[in-house]
């Protein structure tokens, strides 16, 4: 965690001002409406480098993120240095895998970790790992346990979804009841969670 922690007060400085970007944004994406729920969060980063929708001009919200995307960016966001990184040593990971560097990078800072000596680079990201990945980057002090009808104290991220939903970046569905974790994120949710854990001012009332 220590090699994270200097990027990340890099980021905070060097991010652009959330309510003046926010103020000016426009829409960015044909498929992504001024009053979409997630339209300022997906503007700010797409604004910030962060985020790119495709060739056609689309974002697809509702589209899953696959593990790749999201170490891609995860690297942007943190502006990690993506020359001369080591090869990550993953089975299901070589230089023509897509965002191959910033696999390699996230991976030697600690940010995502393997199963298995595997990647796995185009399964969906789940809700679990996109909690382990946010509360790694960005952790919390005192964190207070969150608990959720389908988040046992014994599943293997309770610790970072009680992080994540504790700092205010992620919350629950279903009422806040459930937290699903085992559900794919979307690039929307990703979106949010991302400019809500670098944007401090922008996270929600944990209670």
């Amino acid at each position: 965690m220590g090699k994270i922690s200097g990027v990340i007060v890099v980021l905070m400085i060097a991010v652009v001002s959330w309510s003046t970007v926010a103020a000016e944004a426009e829409a960015a994406f044909v498929d992504v409406a001024e009053d979409y729920w997630a339209a300022e969060e997906i503007e700010y980063l797409s604004g910030q480098g962060i985020i790119n929708g495709y060739p056609d001009g689309t974002f697809a919200p509702n589209q899953d993120v696959t593990r790749h995307q999201a170490a891609s960016m995860i690297a942007e966001a943190l502006d990690l240095e993506l020359d001369g990184r080591p090869d990550p040593g993953f089975i299901d990971v070589d230089e023509n895998t897509p965002h191959f560097r910033e696999i390699a990078a996230t991976a030697e800072e600690g940010v995502f970790q393997g199963s298995q000596d595997a990647f796995r680079p185009g399964e969906t990201m789940s809700r679990a790992q996109m909690a382990a990945v946010l509360a790694r980057v960005f952790p919390q002090e005192d964190v207070k346990r969150v608990f959720y009808s389908d988040v046992s104290s014994t599943h293997w991220a309770f610790e970072y979804i009680s992080e994540i939903t504790d700092a205010g970046i992620a919350k629950g569905k279903d009422g806040g009841s459930s937290f699903a974790p085992a559900q794919g994120v979307t690039r929307a949710e990703l979106s949010v969670f991302l400019t809500r854990a670098i944007v401090p001012d922008e996270r929600i009332d944990p209670s």
